[in-house]
């Protein structure tokens, strides 16, 4: 049993709240610069994961690569 909780865990590590993640958070999405985890902290907040493409080099190509990770 340990083991299932152990996949729920990572399952849900998984997604990163576009509106309470850290800087360092979003940054450590793969194929999420800085600069840009920056501009969505700044734009917040969000009423919608794609409301996050308002933010400053967070366009629809990103968001459709990073859509399985972001969460409110």
């Amino acid at each position: 049993m340990p083991a299932k909780k152990a996949v729920a865990t990572k399952a849900a590590a998984k997604a990163v709240s576009t509106n309470k993640a850290s800087e360092d958070e979003l940054a450590a999405l793969k194929g999420l610069p800085r600069e840009v985890a920056r501009a969505i902290i700044a734009g917040r907040p969000y009423a919608t994961v794609e409301d996050v493409c308002k933010a400053k080099g967070m366009g629809l190509k990103k968001l459709a690569k990073l859509r399985d990770l972001l969460a409110l």
